[in-house]
Order: C-alpha cells, then sequence, then structure tokens
C-alpha cells in the first residue's frame, strides 16, 4: 500500500485528542440511553474513564517494555494479546469500584457497563484509525500532487 509517513509528535497529539473527544462525544449519549443513567454522570464518568485510560496506558506499557527487554519477549501474536488483555483487566480492577460507587449501582453492573465501553473501543479504534490513516493517506497524497504541479508551471 506504499510507504508509511512518519507522524510528528504534534500529529500525534492531535489524533489522541481526536479520538478522545470523538468518542466521547459517541459514548456519552450511548450509554446514558443503555445504563438509564443521567447524561452528566456519564459525561464524567466517560471523561474519568478516558483521563485514567491514558495515565495508565503510559505506566503499563513502561511496565510492559520493561518486562519484553528483562526476558527477551519477542512480541508475537501471544505476547501482544498478554499485553492487550493485562491492560483492559487492569484498567477495569482499578476503576470498577469508583464506577459503581459513583453511579450508584452493583459492581456486577459496573462491570456490565465497563464491558460495553470495552467493546465499544475496539469497534470504535478500529473504525477510527482506519478513517484517520485513509484521510491522511489522501491528503498527502494530494499535497505530493500539488506539489508535483506547482513545479510544472512556469515561473
Amino acid at each position: 500500500m506504499g510507504r508509511t509517513i512518519k507522524k510528528s509528535r504534534r500529529e500525534r497529539l492531535f489524533q489522541a485528542l481526536l479520538f478522545e473527544s470523538v468518542a466521547l462525544l459517541l459514548l456519552v449519549p450511548l450509554s446514558t440511553l443503555i445504563a438509564g443513567q443521567h447524561p452528566g454522570d456519564m459525561a464524567i464518568v466517560t471523561a474519568a474513564l478516558s483521563l485514567y485510560a491514558v495515565c495508565w496506558s503510559y505506566v503499563y506499557n513502561q511496565r510492559f517494555e520493561w518486562l519484553c527487554q528483562r526476558f527477551a519477549l519477542q512480541k508475537n501474536a501471544v505476547v501482544r494479546v498478554c499485553h492487550i488483555l493485562g491492560f483492559e483487566l487492569g484498567l477495569m480492577l482499578a476503576t470498577l469500584p469508583a464506577v459503581a460507587w459513583y453511579l450508584h449501582i452493583s459492581l456486577w453492573q459496573a462491570l456490565l457497563l465497563e464491558t460495553g465501553f470495552l467493546v465499544f473501543f475496539l469497534l470504535y479504534g478500529l473504525v477510527f484509525y482506519w478513517v484517520y490513516d485513509e484521510v491522511r493517506r489522501r491528503s498527502f497524497e494530494q499535497e505530493m500532487t500539488n506539489n508535483r504541479l506547482s513545479s510544472l508551471r512556469p515561473k
């Protein structure tokens, strides 16, 4: 499919903020409807979970990289599945009590809610990154075409 275009730090930050912003815009009304909770409460819960996930990702990935180096683990399919399962399980275990307490629901209901969030983010992430990369690729190709055309014009 062609060469990979390296992303700058600024673009990575933009992509992360866009990912989280669109996710919240979709997830708050959807989770409000499904869970029957107040929209304001769901906005706080989803924003808090999103923020926690970003922080947890930083810490978890540092530790995971250390383990991979320490034990010379190759990042094959099994290691990658363990990586994502560990991340998601750690995230859920850490946040379940707070979600249950804040929403005044049982731990079981909080587990179901967070499982729904997990499924949402798996599907949403797949679609978001596919669309983002496709728009980015087309934009880059258009920019390259414009640059070629402008270099052919007489000065």
